[in-house]
């Protein structure tokens, strides 16, 4: 029996030392299993709590633990600030381990229609369309330039920062930095150019589409040039 002793002392040593292991595993398993609560800035049109939970489920890498028992807060907030739509987010973590995470959307300026297709926000920066929602924003027709997508949006907020216009821009063309634009009240184009002299192009189209409320019928025209100053000449069909 003494020549056994030993053995089954080593056995039994080895049998407590795999359950404490295993119970250190499961508890590590418990503290890194999150809990998180998405609060977004407005009711969200292009995301799915189900997208950020997705991303949580890394979070048992220990990239993301900056201690034992803590998280990099701002580790998390740089990977949701990587989905497209994400504007900003913020996160925040209780005593208990819960997270609290705020998440801003980007809000479309335009819609790109063109070889891709994509919104762009007032920073220029691009960003999916969605299959859960479709944004009511002017549309570009066409495959920009990089270089041209800064210009693109500063026209556009030009353009929306008018009353009249915020409501009628519907579409927008460029071809060698000539801008041409259409709107809801008239079935032709207009003639804009480059993005200078806004506020005079905007006054007198805003004056010309008064003019032409009143024809009966309307002139059929078949675009409509804003370029050339204090007047609007007209291509006729």
């Amino acid at each position: 029996m003494k020549k056994y002793s030993g053995l089954i002392g080593l056995l039994f040593t080895l049998f407590f030392v795999l359950l404490i292991s295993c119970f250190s595993n499961w508890k590590n398993k418990e503290r890194k299993a999150l809990k998180a609560k998405v609060f977004f800035n407005e009711t969200p049109l292009f995301l799915h709590d189900s997208t950020v939970n997705k991303l949580l489920t890394q979070n048992s890498s220990p990239y993301f633990m900056k201690s034992k028992d803590s998280l990099d807060l701002n580790m998390l907030e740089l990977i949701l600030q990587d989905i497209p739509e994400v504007q900003n987010a913020e996160v925040f973590q209780s005593p208990k381990g819960l997270l609290s995470i705020h998440l801003y959307e980007r809000t479309p300026l335009f819609r790109v229609l063109g070889k891709e297709n994509y919104y762009v926000d007032r920073f220029g920066v691009k960003f999916p369309l969605s299959k859960i929602h479709v944004s009511d924003v002017p549309i570009f027709i066409g495959t920009p330039a990089s270089e041209t997508i800064p210009i693109i949006v500063g026209l556009v907020a030009d353009l929306q920062a008018d009353s009249f216009l915020k409501k009628e821009l519907v579409h927008l063309t460029e071809e060698e930095g000539i801008f041409r634009i259409g709107i809801r009240s008239l079935p032709y184009d207009f003639v804009f150019g480059k993005r200078e002299r806004v506020k005079s192009k905007i006054k007198k189209l805003k004056v010309f589409c008064a003019f032409q409320k009143q024809q009966k019928p309307l002139n059929n025209y078949n675009s409509a040039n804003l370029i050339y100053k204090n007047q609007v000449v007209v291509t006729s069909l």
